[in-house]
């Protein structure tokens, strides 16, 4: 049905009007209104334009006179209304002029609406005949994990990705380097916006409050960083289901946005909810961010083409000391305010956050085995790549060194990675096996173990 474009149309509220009373004319029957992405230009403006948000959805503002004509035209011909989206970024602007929708988003019988269970992904790749297990087994570890209720039993897969991970292996007949669509990869980027606390909670930024707003940002945005990838989840009471830049954001408050936006899924363990990473895709999509972060909180530049380097001669020529010298490197250059009480943890994590940026590998950190957790376990995904590792990372405060200490912590590594030779999971791999002790922010030994 076309409609007539008015010159006098000033607001989209005003053509949604005429619509309304166009179409109980010319029908004469109820409609079902459906709106994708509700939320998409709301989202847009929070990344760049507070203000413009904010005027958006006040008591004049064209968005709430949008829904309030929206929610008039249930009164004639508006039968149903169908709303999707990413978050609920608007809902608590619109409450007032559009209380008549329900949010579903966390029932627990749709937990399944809008991705693909585990049967369903393996149909499609029989569809296509190219199933096998291990390719099942490979796209579950990158795409699946997805929960939308507490008390769901079943995880699902996101459909995005199943589809893009088909095309290029049918293509290239093998596993795309990259298992994250760079379509997808970009709107993650602008999820790295909503970590600027500043412009979220409002605050007016003048010069004498750039330093502490950076520095507030550093603080929060590291410690949940660092919780997120060392931990995997992270606890919450309850999720925001409602955003107002009038209201302080609190920690929740991002959590619960990364929920939204895909970075972390629902998991329930007696009567306390978590925030986990869902999947290995999301895994690198953190640790891509946090080693962003890391590279802008240096105390000056360091090319990060030299990790990289190290990286490669690692899995090609089975050399480790050019990536361990480079993750010192890094470390001497840190800005000592981001990490209080420094330890063994930290430099697990900042060697594994740049290993799992590595297409050709599969990288896990604390990996359990038969006989204990390897603090790095790297895998091929290829056939091509020469070598797999391990790596048992120790430290020792720069305050607490001695000799005696340090032939310690190599005894003890040497009986770990002895131990784990033996465990099932490894016995029958030819693997490289590393050792790497940090005294304070410098490497002080390195051993390869046969």
């Amino acid at each position: 049905m076309n409609i007539d474009i008015k010159n006098e149309y000033l607001q989209a509220s005003d053509i949604i009007r005429d619509f309304f009373e166009s179409a109980k004319r010319r029908l004469n029957r109820p409609i079902y209104l459906l709106i994708d992405e509700y939320d998409h230009f709301a989202n847009e403006l929070l990344s760049f334009n507070l203000e413009l948000f904010k005027k958006s959805i006040t008591s004049q503002g064209f968005v709430r006179n949008f829904y309030e004509e929206i929610k008039k035209g249930t009164q004639t011909i508006v039968e149903r209304i169908f709303m999707t989206g990413v978050s609920p970024i608007m809902l608590d602007s619109l409450t007032s002029g559009f209380n008549i929708t329900m949010n579903i988003s966390l029932d627990k019988e749709f937990n399944g609406m809008l991705g693909f269970m585990k049967k369903e992904v393996k149909e499609i790749l029989e569809y296509y005949e190219i199933y096998s297990e291990d390719l099942l087994k490979e796209m579950e570890e990158n795409y699946n994990g997805y929960r939308f209720n507490p008390d769901a039993k079943t995880t699902i897969y996101n459909p995005d990705m199943v589809f893009y991970f088909i095309i290029k292996y049918r293509k290239e007949n093998k596993s795309p380097e990259k298992i994250i669509d760079d379509n997808i990869i970009s709107d993650y980027k602008k999820v790295q916006n909503l970590f600027k606390l500043g412009e979220l909670i409002g605050i007016k930024i003048t010069e004498d409050t750039k330093e502490r707003k950076k520095e507030s940002e550093r603080i929060i945005i590291g410690n949940l960083l660092n919780e997120i990838l060392l931990k995997e989840r992270t606890p919450i009471t309850e999720l925001t289901t409602m955003f107002t830049p009038e209201r302080r954001i609190e920690i929740k408050d991002i959590k619960s946005l990364l929920y939204y936006l895909g970075f972390l899924t629902m998991e329930k363990e007696g009567i306390i909810t978590y925030l986990k990473i869902p999947n290995y895709s999301m895994k690198k999509i953190y640790s891509d961010y946090f080693t962003e972060y890391i590279e802008e909180n240096l105390t000056e530049y360091i090319d990060p083409e030299e990790i990289e380097t190290g990286i490669r001669e690692m899995i090609i020529n089975g050399k480790i000391d050019l990536f361990a010298r480079g993750i010192e490197k890094i470390l001497q250059k840190l800005d000592n305010r981001i990490y209080m009480g420094f330890d063994e943890k930290y430099i697990k994590l900042l060697m594994y956050s740049y290993l799992v940026l590595s297409p050709y590998l599969t990288v896990k950190m604390e990996y359990p085995v038969e006989k204990g957790y390897i603090d790095i376990a790297i895998f091929r995904r290829y056939n091509d790549v020469p070598y797999e590792s391990i790596i048992e990372v120790k430290y020792i405060k720069q305050n607490e060194f001695s000799e005696e200490k340090l032939k310690r912590k190599i005894k003890e590594s040497r009986e770990q990675i002895e131990r784990y030779k033996k465990s099932y999971e490894l016995n029958y791999k030819k693997i490289k096996k590393y050792i790497v002790i940090f005294v304070g922010k410098e490497v002080k030994y390195i051993e390869e173990m046969e």
